[in-house]
């Protein structure tokens, strides 16, 4: 209730501030050698200031030197942070900077958000501003800037800046808060210390709505009936300049622009509604221009049994007002394939943009307001070999379309071939997401083609102990599962140090006891066929290099059998680890695959995918597959199947994204225990298949005949219809 009520407050209060005076402003600053509190200890290592600082932010001293590489500068990595000054008493305050810096080669960024807040006891605070709102946060080349609130008048004792990072770091030298003149009487509406989070959490929606509507008015501001809103909209920054804002003036804008964007499509093509084909991995908005309209659109697949293939159609509501459209599926034969029909709704992306994302199934109909356009994705299942047609009517009042789908499903693909890229997505049942549903996440993982399971160290037994039940009831839901990854997590020190110290006789003398046992409790609780490995550490870099190649050497002399596996993430862990390894996963972006060390290691691929609803499906998901295939990788993957930032939450499809850069989930949860697809994650399916027909094809006609169409692919992303024409072609050759 209390983020409900925050929100409705918070509209009067956007942008820029709400304290305004022309008052000249002095140079005494307040802040100068002021205690400060942090809510999170500077935790960028190793040439930023350590994580015992606490007067770095306030001692006058600007870095001299590149940013984030000297002692004088504060960092943060991952984490949001809430800075609070204390001036020791009440003073006028008429400017708060924020000294900071980006470069987007480092991907570092200005922050998104370093929101305001003033208080006089510390119990209660007001929203004054955010100092990043500002036309010159933009992505760049290396930049310091030092952000700001002027033209206040505030008195207040108390400081608060909470900084949300725009991606992973958050890096401050100084935080100043400059003498203003004059008084001001106490505002009345204050937010308790306690509820600040969700003062944030309301003002970050709001400025979503915003940017979001702004986003819309600027790509249809040429069309007439949309530019008579011009002084409507313009008319909104300036109510809330003057506190007079109302959430009903976004509402009532965003219902203009739909009815006027309605009347325009219906005059253009003189219809009740349009229906289009359109490809199911080209990104897609709510209000897209249709190019005609048709009474029948005609598919054609070839799909492999067991595989799969998709289509989509872009639906757009020229009417005025709300409209049902009602789906019927027609299937002749529905023992060769399934057909099922998907709502690709929109949701909050990064940068303030809405993207179409979950798949949700459509059982009869939808509902769309005007003016909209939805993408429908439809899934084509092989079931067995042979060829049926099927249909979809789609229907609103007396209008209907008719979509004629043609289905071939191919018996020769069903081999041992298929599917056999290793596959993992680091998906750990006891994420928040989902811990109240880990059947549902197995099956799911499985009909995507994860065949690679990853154990958290949390999951493991102790040394000397007999205790397998967490262990193996955790496993019991991967039965059937290619590869075990055993993650000790060494790095850490937090795990099986109750043998004495890490790498010291006795615990190097437990560890192999431990290790044979736990290998025969797995092989004799039905995964024989499984194959196990070690995974010590995660993305090794820096002195856990050495750390891990101590231990490699070790391990391999004292156990011939082990299998090792390890992430790598920097060039010194490819030439170092690599030799060490069985299996090394190196991360897309180091790019060393035609420069590696002398190895008999499998080579996989991964990506970790920061504001991760924002990537192309095509370029990012099902292209990797095929970038596997074209270096010779036996394995793909990307993190994460179910990680979001704010573990409380779990990734409902109509909820609010707060931190888009902390988003790295392909799925979303439904109402239930229901695990909600994405295009991403059905992309990520489909190069895996993809993976498969190159396989066949380089069987038949030669790797480099096979490498050569996947180059074709690989070097035109941006043609997102490029993968499924090469793939035709590789079925018609391979038939």
């Amino acid at each position: 209730m209390i983020r409900v009520h925050l929100y409705k407050i918070l509209f009067f209060f956007f942008v820029g501030g709400f304290f305004f005076s022309g008052c000249k402003l002095s140079a005494q600053n307040f802040a100068l050698h002021k205690s400060y509190t942090q809510s999170t200890r500077p935790n960028y290592a190793p040439n930023t200031a350590p994580p015992t600082d606490s007067s770095s932010l306030t001692d006058g001293i600007f870095t001299d030197g590149y940013f984030w590489a000297e002692r004088s500068t504060v960092g943060w990595d991952k984490k949001p942070v809430t800075i609070t000054i204390d001036l020791e008493k009440l003073q006028t305050v008429g400017e708060v900077t924020f000294n900071t810096a980006r470069n987007i080669k480092a991907e570092v960024y200005f922050p998104q958000n370093v929101f305001l807040f003033v208080s006089d006891n510390d119990k209660n605070y007001r929203y004054v501003g955010d100092l990043a709102n500002s036309r010159e946060n933009q992505q760049g080349t290396y930049l310091v800037k030092k952000f700001s609130l002027n033209k206040l008048k505030v008195v207040a004792r108390f400081i608060s800046l909470v900084i949300i990072p725009k991606g992973n770091y958050i890096f401050c030298d100084e935080i100043e808060v400059m003498k203003g003149s004059g008084s001001l009487s106490p505002m009345k509406m204050l937010i308790p210390k306690a509820s600040l989070i969700d003062a944030v959490d309301s003002l970050k929606l709001l400025e979503f709505e915003i940017k979001n509507l702004a986003r819309v008015f600027d790509n249809l501001k040429s069309i007439s009936t949309i530019k008579n809103l011009t002084a409507k909209f313009n008319s909104i920054g300036s109510k809330m300049n003057s506190m007079n804002q109302s959430p009903d003036d976004i509402k009532e804008l965003r219902e203009s622009i739909h009815s006027n964007y309605a009347t325009f499509l219906r005059g253009t093509y003189n219809t009740s509604f349009i229906l289009e084909k359109y490809n199911p991995w080209a990104d897609s908005t709510e209000f897209y221009k249709p190019t005609e309209s048709v009474s029948s659109l005609n598919y054609s697949f070839n799909v492999a049994d067991k595989g799969v293939e998709y289509g989509a159609f872009m639906l757009t509501n020229t009417q005025s007002s709300d409209k049902d459209f009602n789906f019927e599926i027609r299937n002749t034969d529905s023992s060769i394939f399934d057909l099922q029909l998907f709502n690709v709704i929109y949701v909050p992306s990064s940068d303030f943009a809405q993207v179409a994302d979950p798949l949700i199934p459509i059982k009869d109909k939808i509902t769309m307001q005007p003016g909209i356009s939805k993408m429908v994705l439809f899934k084509i299942a092989g079931k067995k070999s042979g060829s049926s047609e099927s249909k979809i009517l789609v229907q609103s009042g007396t209008r209907q379309v008719l979509l004629n789908i043609s289905t071939t499903v191919l018996p020769k693909f069903n081999n041992s071939d298929q599917n056999n890229l290793n596959a993992n997505n680091f998906a750990y049942l006891n994420l928040p997401m989902l811990e109240r549903r880990p059947e549902e996440a197995v099956k799911d993982l499985f009909a995507h083609h994860i065949n690679t399971i990853d154990v958290p160290p949390s999951f493991l037994p102790q040394f000397n102990s007999n205790d397998y039940k967490p262990f193996l009831d955790y496993i019991s839901y991967f039965k059937g599962v290619k590869n075990i990854l055993l993650f000790t997590n060494y790095s850490s020190n937090e795990n099986f140090n109750n043998s004495g110290k890490f790498m010291s006789l006795s615990w190097k003398r437990d560890f192999i006891v431990w290790y044979r046992n736990l290998v025969k409790v797995i092989k004799e609780n039905g995964f024989s066929g499984s194959k196990i490995y070690l995974f010590p550490y995660d993305e090794v870099h820096g002195t856990i290099i050495e750390d891990f190649k101590n231990f490699a050497i070790w391990v391999k002399s004292a156990l011939p059998e082990i299998k090792l596996y390890a992430t790598l993430s920097t060039k010194d862990a490819v030439h170092n680890i690599l030799p060490l390894v069985d299996v090394g996963q190196i991360y897309e972006e180091v790019n060393l695959l035609g420069n590696l060390p002398k190895h008999n290691a499998e080579i996989w691929l991964y990506n970790v995918y920061q504001n991760a609803r924002s990537l192309s499906p095509y370029t990012s998901y099902r292209l990797m597959a095929w970038r596997a295939f074209l270096n010779e990788a036996t394995g793909i993957g990307f993190w994460n199947y179910a990680d979001e930032d704010r573990d409380e939450i779990l990734n409902l499809f109509w909820q609010p994204l707060l931190n888009p850069a902390r988003s790295y989930s392909v799925i979303y949860n439904g109402p239930l225990k229901e695990i909600v697809s994405s295009r991403r994650w059905e992309a990520f399916k489909l190069g895996i298949e993809d993976y498969s027909f190159l396989q066949q094809y380089a069987k038949k006609y030669s790797l480099d005949k096979a490498k050569n169409l996947a180059s074709k692919v690989i070097n035109y992303p941006d043609s997102v219809s490029l993968a499924d024409e090469v793939r035709n072609t590789i079925i018609e050759q391979l038939r």
